[in-house]
């Protein structure tokens, strides 16, 4: 067998650095990531100079209400919202507002009995019904867009039949649920329409974090009102069930809420 031959590598000799892409002479260098915005880039003035007034810590109901009426400053009337953190997703609770903030609702109410649920039904201020009979559901179909309303009800007989247009009233939330209080007998209408009228709200969590959004009022509102409002939504959950809670308007900063 013939000797085996080592070779030497000279220790002076340094390992060549990947060289930066090029094309055609020019260098790439690596951009900087870009860092984080503060809480107020790029907000308005009228957002920053409302935000110098507000402290990052909890304050009792009463004075964080008062603190969002002055920050409401925006040229129309802002709406008060709650966002509410709770310890899982899945909650659901009924309120009813002691000071409703009532808006003009229009609703389509699809039933195999429209001359029993006119019979029922009420004629109110906030609701313009109205009822139609399973043509209704042809009726999405050939069109293929779901009816300009802000709710779709239904009786359940008729529930096996909205699976035709489930695809085009679901994704737009239209689609009736017996937990959203969207399946009703032709007999309680009367009940349900009565039921929007005196405040009552159902509050949920989103479906994929524990949170709850609410519109408790608006600005042009009382502190007392908007107040009563607060409490009632807070009291509607165990204490242990909410973790924290903030209120804000529309275009103003959220203030945390020191909870009881």
């Amino acid at each position: 067998m013939g000797k085996i031959r080592v070779k030497q590598i000279d220790e002076n000799i340094v390992e060549d650095k990947k060289p930066q892409k090029t094309t055609k002479g020019k260098v790439f260098k690596k951009e900087k990531k870009p860092t984080h915005p503060t809480s107020t880039h790029g907000r308005s003035a009228r957002y920053k100079s409302v935000k110098k007034g507000i402290i990052d810590e909890a304050v009792a109901v009463e004075d964080a209400v008062e603190k969002v009426k002055k920050s409401a400053t925006a040229k129309f009337v802002e709406s008060i919202e709650l966002h509410i953190n709770v310890e899982k997703i899945g909650l659901r609770v009924k309120v009813k507002l002691p000071h409703p903030l009532i808006s003009k609702k229009k609703i389509l109410y699809i039933t195999s009995d429209v001359t029993k649920a006119k019979k029922s039904a009420v004629k109110t201020d906030s609701v313009e019904l109205v009822i139609k009979g399973e043509e209704a559901i042809s009726e999405i179909k050939s069109v293929a867009s779901a009816p300009d309303v802000d709710q779709i009800w239904a009786d359940p007989g008729v529930m096996p039949k909205l699976s035709q247009i489930a695809k085009i009233i679901g994704p737009v939330g239209l689609m009736p649920n017996p937990k959203h209080g969207t399946l009703i007998n032709p007999d309680d209408v009367a009940k349900k329409l009565k039921s929007l009228t005196e405040g009552n709200i159902t509050l949920s969590t989103e479906s994929k974090a524990a949170v709850i959004h609410s519109v408790i009022g608006k600005a042009n509102m009382t502190s007392v009102q908007l107040t009563a409002n607060v409490d009632a939504v807070l009291h509607a959950f165990l204490p242990k069930a909410i973790n924290t809670a903030y209120i804000t308007s529309t275009m103003g900063p959220s203030i945390q809420l020191k909870l009881n």
